[in-house]
């Protein structure tokens, strides 16, 4: 395969995984519905697909423990920007949620510019220039940025900035495994996910009882197998290409 068809698979699998991360938020609102509420529904989230992927780190155990410190920070970077994108789908509305996080591309393409010498063509400029543009537009700055923002704002928006610190070191890291950053991503997720959970954050709820957990599992399995672990593959795949 060429350089420029695996380029080509690699924006494709970014794209798709972008996509399916945009429908994070209805597993999420559905695992608030039955009971597991707020930051919880992140924990699920984020524990259920590493408690999955158990038989895939012991195999892998041996290169996860050699990836060296570019590898378990990437990850770790990672796992606290998609819980904060998690947990901002949760704490505000999905249309900010969305739109906070979504300005990676403003950050990933000036710390690409920083970092790795990259230049920024007219496209990115123009793309930066857009995000900007729709920050604005979601802080009404034309009402004297009167609409504030909320944890879940900010979860969206700090989210954004980690990821693309994220993107720039695993694409510094020429010798790193996509799968390998998947499953320290998953790790790590899961230990931010807890850590979120032990702040006092407003609108926080009740750790749910293992009943609850037991109900939801024959649906939201499925779901963590098809929506959640692929899409984290393809995306920590190609995000480095």
């Amino acid at each position: 395969m060429t350089r420029a068809s695996i380029e080509n698979l690699a924006m494709l699998s970014v794209a798709l995984s972008g996509l399916a991360w945009g429908l994070f938020w209805i597993p999420l609102r559905a695992l608030d519905e039955a009971g597991i509420a707020g930051v919880w529904a992140v924990v699920l989230f984020y524990v259920l697909p590493t408690l999955l992927l158990v038989p895939i780190l012991f195999l892998r155990r041996r290169q996860i423990m050699a990836g060296g410190p570019t590898l378990h920070f990437a990850g770790m970077l990672a796992g606290v920007a998609l819980v904060g994108y998690a947990g901002a789908l949760v704490f505000t509305e999905v249309v900010r949620a969305l739109l906070f996080y979504y300005l990676t591309p403003i950050w990933s393409t000036l710390l690409a510019r920083i970092v790795l010498g990259e230049a920024i063509t007219r496209r990115r400029w123009g793309t930066i220039a857009l995000g900007l543009f729709g920050l604005l537009l979601i802080l009404k700055v034309d009402a004297g940025f009167s609409g504030g923002l909320n944890a879940g704002d900010w979860m969206g928006l700090i989210g954004g900035l980690v990821w693309a610190m994220a993107a720039v070191c695993m694409k510094s890291d020429e010798t790193g495994s996509g799968a390998d950053f998947t499953l320290s991503y998953f790790v790590w997720g899961s230990v931010a996910a807890l850590l979120l959970a032990a702040l006092p954050i407003e609108g926080s709820q009740a750790a749910p009882d293992w009943e609850t957990i037991g109900d939801v599992l024959p649906w939201i399995v499925p779901v963590v197998l098809v929506l959640v672990i692929p899409p984290a593959f393809a995306i920590m795949w190609g995000q480095p290409c």
